[in-house]
């Protein structure tokens, strides 16, 4: 009777690798069976060919630097989200349709700076949250237009006790050090972001906005709003609210034009919005 062969994890690739095709992503489980850790550094880069990383579903480890540039075709990171250490630099620049970083959810260290730069749809660092500070050595984050909320944990302890140099030019929001860290004092530090998505509508609105959400669960809620300074202009009371889709007006006739953070504190975490009064 044969014995079933018991194929345990390895590292692979001293060299590093390099991918500029989706082939390549997809073949890699193929050529490198049971690689979880990749020893040398990890590029990719694609101006129109990737579109996800699925095949790099495997990898928890990276001992180089992992480094995303000028892949223009790939929204989101899904494929990586059992990375959870990265030896050297993390680095994403100019891919123009990256959206968000939230498969990065189970990483907790690097070993170098890290950069996030061009990205112009990136609206949001969820998935970095779980970093440890004290492994980022300079911080780079510059000319992402569409990113406005910087606030998550990781960032607002490193800015809290960095380690190396620092560049924040974002959208209003997250364009200086001194903003985030004056929104770091209210939300981010104790916070997780939540996957609930907030909507505020119409927005750009005059007088009032309507504000909706959907909770999975029974929870206690709480809306507060931030000028793009971080003070609190409102806070709502706590309250209970059932599973489901909720709305509710907010009316600001009184507040000046201007940019407006809403974020919803549920039992899920933090969501934030956006909003524009003209």
């Amino acid at each position: 009777m044969l014995t079933p062969q018991i194929l345990l994890a390895q590292s692979c690739l001293p060299e590093g690798i390099r991918f500029i095709r989706q082939t390549q992503v997809d073949s890699f489980p193929i050529l490198y069976p049971n690689c979880t850790e990749i020893e040398g550094n990890v590029e990719i880069t694609s101006t129109n060919d990737i579109v996800n990383l699925h095949g790099l579903n495997a990898v928890t480890a990276i001992g180089g630097e992992l480094l995303m540039v000028d892949c223009n075709t790939l929204q989101s990171l899904n494929g990586l989200n059992n990375l959870q250490s990265i030896d050297g630099a993390l680095s994403f620049v100019s891919n123009d349709n990256l959206i968000n970083l939230t498969a990065l959810q189970n990483l907790k260290s690097i070993g170098g700076h890290l950069t996030v730069s061009w990205n112009y749809r990136l609206k949001s660092l969820s998935g970095l949250d779980s970093i440890d500070a004290e492994t980022i050595d300079n911080l780079h984050m510059i000319y992402n237009d569409s990113l406005s909320w910087c606030a998550i944990l990781s960032i607002c302890e490193y800015l809290a006790n960095p380690n190396g140099n620092i560049l924040l030019s974002n959208s209003i929001g997250c364009e200086s050090v001194e903003v985030v860290e004056e929104f770091c004092s209210h939300v981010g530090i104790s916070e997780k972001i939540s996957e609930t998505q907030l909507l505020a509508y119409p927005n750009p609105f005059s007088a009032s906005t309507t504000i909706e959400y959907e909770l999975k669960e029974i929870s206690s809620i709480q809306f507060t709003v931030y000028n793009v300074i971080g003070e609190v202009v409102y806070t709502s009371e706590d309250r209970m609210m059932p599973q489901g889709r909720h709305t509710f007006t907010w009316s600001c006739e009184s507040l000046p034009e201007g940019m407006y953070y809403g974020v919803l504190r549920s039992e899920e975490g933090a969501s934030v919005v956006k909003m524009i009064k003209q």
